[in-house]
């Protein structure tokens, strides 16, 4: 017997992705005083080209994060750091006097910085031996 009801499919929007920050978080607040802090991400690729050399493809994303994770990397992040995102992606859309625009940006619901601080105090003492070994 043929099955009539319509296979449904959960709609799926998830994405992580690692890259470093293009330049300096910038934290603002919304109108209901809720902390948001946007950065640009840097995602590279190494390929082989047509010739067998290795290069970079780099992929640029912007970034919306909320909450105590906008304080945190407003307050610690810096252009360069290297950093994971976890979030959803969504797409911006506008019209100006040169037309319709589109742009896809992730929201993030969480992110880790994956660079050391430069604070010495504020690593541990195995890290910070470990730090030393490898660059001796």
């Amino acid at each position: 017997m043929p099955r009539t009801d319509k296979l449904r499919i959960p709609g799926l929007n998830s994405i992580i992705i690692d890259g470093r920050l293009t330049k300096d978080p910038e934290m603002r607040y919304t109108q209901d005083n809720k902390p948001m802090t946007s950065f640009a991400l840097a995602h590279n690729e190494r390929k082989k080209n047509k010739a067998g050399e290795w290069e970079d493809d780099a992929t640029y994303w912007d970034v919306t994060i909320f909450g105590k994770q906008a304080e945190t990397i407003s307050s610690t992040a810096s252009k360069g750091d290297a950093i994971v995102v976890q979030g959803r992606l969504s797409m911006d859309r506008w019209t100006d006097d040169k037309g319709d625009h589109s742009r896809v940006k992730i929201i993030a619901q969480r992110a880790q910085l994956l660079t050391w601080p430069e604070q010495p105090e504020t690593i541990p003492q195995q890290a910070r031996a470990a730090t030393r070994r490898e660059h001796a």
